[in-house]
């Protein structure tokens, strides 16, 4: 967490070569990812999936990779098709 609030000072610092959103981007899901490693251990045995936008999964695979934590990109549609299936079988749609 120290490093979120050295954030305005390294700003400061190195000045408009520093972006500072990405950096906390970063350190988010980092913890994120590591918070999840904690609680759900056989997440470093048997690694997890990720879903969502490309750029968005290529940090979170970078992260996860840092972390030796194996990560597999799927589909980003498999949220939304997962959920129409559920729907489907339950006759919602």
């Amino acid at each position: 967490m120290a490093d979120a609030f050295a954030v305005r000072a390294r700003s400061l610092y190195e000045g408009e070569d520093f972006d500072a959103v990405s950096y906390l981007s970063g350190l988010l899901i980092g913890e994120e990812l590591a918070a999840g490693a904690t609680c759900f251990p056989a997440a470093r045995r048997i690694g997890v999936k990720l879903i969502g936008s490309p750029a968005l999964t290529a940090c979170y695979a970078y992260a996860a990779a840092c972390l030796d934590i194996g990560a597999e990109v799927a589909d980003p549609n498999a949220s939304f098709l997962g959920c129409h299936q559920v729907a489907r079988f339950n006759g919602e749609v």
